[in-house]
């Protein structure tokens, strides 16, 4: 469960850090200026680009470190008899860990094989409940605008579109379903608790009602059916659509 804390609180400060820095290099003109900080205003694109490296940076350590972590474990298991126990193939071999710390599993993942028709269904309700939720919330009382403009502004640039349509959905799934939902069933949680745990975390980091009543909803979705197959690219593929959908419904 520590590992899914740490994880969660990495991306978070990869996400502040990349706020203040957009925020530091669109006001480079007015340092020292004395103005206050309620003068200050980020640059669409430079937030964009900012997000950009520090999702793709925290993307490619995520992802080395579970490289890393199944190759550890393959070595394990090459290690021990064929009669061992999950306990002892779990284990931690002092000589094959060197910097890194892979707590003892209690169980693993279920990988089921892909059924097509029945995946493909699962992550077109998937997409279909999260535009139908955005279309909702404006008729609740719950304003976007301010969260849409700048988003708005980063579509003009190239970049940015990488960053909403591919590295943000590839990050966000390296961490919240495969860093907390797998982390948290791993290490004992039910199901259940796990995608819904993941799902208030994914909610909490979009940092406002409008976009964390979807992201919440989503979140579990993706969670669920992360822990029905086992395989992220399920998940990713759903994330990166719906995000293609919304970019091209502000463009």
């Amino acid at each position: 469960m520590s590992q899914s804390i740490v994880i969660f609180l990495l991306f978070t400060v990869v996400q502040v850090v990349s706020s203040l820095a957009a925020l530091l290099f669109s006001n480079l003109d007015k340092l020292g200026s004395g103005l206050p900080l309620e003068g200050l205003n980020t640059q669409p694109s430079t937030m964009g680009l900012c997000l950009l490296i520090g999702e793709t940076i925290i993307g490619a350590g995520l992802w080395y470190y579970y490289h890393t972590e199944t190759i550890y474990r393959r070595l394990i298991r090459a290690n021990i008899s064929q009669d061992a126990s999950t306990e002892a193939a779990n284990s931690a071999d002092p000589s094959l860990k060197g910097a890194y710390l892979f707590p003892t599993i209690k169980r693993h993942l279920p990988e089921h094989p892909i059924s097509w028709k029945r995946d493909t269904i699962y992550v077109l309700v998937t997409i279909g409940v999260a535009l139908l939720i955005g279309e909702v919330l404006p008729y609740l009382g719950i304003d976007d605008s301010a969260e849409e403009s700048l988003f708005k502004g980063m579509l003009s640039n190239p970049l940015c579109l990488v960053l909403l349509c591919i590295i943000g959905p590839w990050a966000e799934e390296l961490t919240f379903r495969k860093g907390i939902v797998r982390g948290l069933y791993r290490y004992g949680l039910p199901g259940w608790a796990s995608a819904l745990i993941a799902a208030l975390a994914f909610a909490l980091i979009h940092g406002n009602l409008a976009q964390g009543i979807p992201a919440l909803i989503i979140g579990f979705l993706l969670g669920w059916l992360y822990l029905r197959t086992g395989n992220l690219k399920l998940c990713l593929t759903a994330h990166i659509i719906n995000n293609v959908i919304a970019a091209l419904l502000m463009i």
